[in-house]
This record gives structure tokens, C-alpha cells and sequence, in this order.
């Protein structure tokens, strides 16, 4: 199943990634990475799901196939940042800018799906 990560501790190691209008919750121990594991929120995964003994489903062999950092690495080549801004409803939105602080990118922010089509990856394979 394909999912977005909702929220992610770093700290603490655990979070919430949504697909199909379902929350599962993620340890860092089921995901699958080199390094570090952790997830970042919008972070686009690949999951299995596993129910407990006491019939809660939980994510396990979490893979990131999109992510926030695959993103920032796209821009940084291009010597491109990220600015993360909110709209008038309060919904997170992300600006493009270079190295002088000018914006690249419409003015107004961009998801992160938009975000990573400005960064030239496919999102073809877009979460529920």
C-alpha cells in the first residue's frame, strides 16, 4: 500500500502516515532505510500492514519511495532551497527560492506533491 506520512517524531521514533483516509500508525524499527530511519510529514511510503494481538493495524516494512530530502537534494543541485510558508488557511506550503532569497516558484506556495514535480520527480504514484 502506498501512504503520506501524516506526522513523525524524530526523538521519540514513532508516527502516523494516512492513506486512504486511514491513519496507521509507524515505529522507526518498521521502517527500512539506510542510516537514520526516520520520515518527515508529506513523505510519500510504501507499507505493509500488520494487525496486533489486540486487533490494532499498524505499518510494517515502511519504504520511502518520495521524500522531502530526495527533494531538497533535487533543488540544492540546482542551487535551490526550500522556504515552508502558510496560507491563509493555515495549510503548510512550500516556496522555491535561490541563493539571493528570490522566489522560483509561484508566489503563493506549492503542496508538496507540486513541489516535487518543480524538483522534476513523477508523482504518478499519488497516495489516496
Amino acid at each position: 500500500m502506498k501512504a503520506m506520512t501524516k506526522f513523525f517524531d524524530k526523538t521519540k521514533g514513532w508516527g502516523f502516515i494516512s492513506s486512504n483516509a486511514k491513519d496507521y500508525f509507524v515505529h522507526y524499527t518498521g521502517i527500512k532505510m539506510d542510516g537514520y530511519r526516520y520520515l518527515e510529514e508529506n513523505d510519500i511510503v510504501d507499507f505493509e500492514v500488520e494487525t496486533l494481538k489486540d486487533g490494532r493495524e499498524i505499518a510494517v516494512n515502511v519504504v520511502p519511495i518520495l521524500t522531502m530530502q530526495m527533494v531538497k537534494d533535487a533543488l540544492k543541485d540546482e542551487g535551490l532551497h526550500i522556504k515552508t510558508i502558510k496560507d491563509s488557511h493555515g495549510a503548510k506550503k512550500y516556496l522555491v527560492v535561490d541563493g539571493k532569497n528570490v522566489i522560483q516558484s509561484d508566489e503563493q506556495g506549492m503542496s508538496f506533491l507540486d513541489l516535487a514535480l518543480y524538483a522534476g520527480f513523477s508523482t504518478s504514484e499519488e497516495v489516496a
